[in-house]
């Protein structure tokens, strides 16, 4: 994952959640969308599924193995 990239996404983040008025928090998460970040963020966690399957996929092997 890009670290800048998170940086980045991180402080929108927490500017939306922190801005009271309701118009200009709607802007930045609008900004949020259109910068590319909530598609980033879906990828990442898509990623970090596959990569969670394969772990999965690789503990099964180990412990047949272990078991021979």
């Amino acid at each position: 994952m890009n670290k800048e990239r998170l940086e980045e996404i991180k402080k929108l983040r927490e500017t939306i959640l922190e801005e009271n008025d309701y118009r200009t928090r709607c802007v930045l998460a609008s900004v949020f969308v259109s910068l590319g970040y909530m598609d980033y963020l879906i990828k990442q966690a898509e990623r970090v599924q596959e990569l969670e399957r394969k772990i999965e996929r690789y503990r099964e092997s180990l412990e047949f193995y272990a078991n021979e």
